[in-house]
């Protein structure tokens, strides 16, 4: 049975079962070992630890995102501040041009 909405490594886990079913010759002729039970008994242990691991992951994407997000707002903030420096700074050059060209003319 396949649902529309399982992971891939879901997916891949449970055809490796049930091929390895189909080739012992059908669930009555599986073995079940005492490894086996060891498995499935700390299946939710692997379970909870791989939802951590997810976790812990969205949390450092979340992390980053923002992170390039500051940088990215900090850029922008600069880029403003220099654009207003270098307004300012042609504006007094052409005020001390004037100044200059005047006091050519009394030379």
């Amino acid at each position: 049975m396949l649902v529309e909405n399982l992971q891939e490594r879901s997916l891949v886990s449970q055809r490796v079962v049930y091929d390895s079913i189909r080739s012992v010759g059908g669930v009555s002729h599986v073995l079940i070992t005492k490894e086996m039970l060891k498995s499935v008994r700390s299946s939710n242990a692997r379970y909870k630890e791989a939802l951590e691991e997810q976790r812990k992951l969205s949390l450092k994407e979340n992390e980053q995102l923002s992170r390039k997000k500051r940088a990215s707002l900090e850029l922008k903030t600069l880029e403003e501040k220099k654009r207003k420096l270098e307004e300012t700074a042609k504006i007094e050059k052409a005020s001390i041009d004037l100044q200059m060209s005047e006091l050519k003319k009394l030379l």
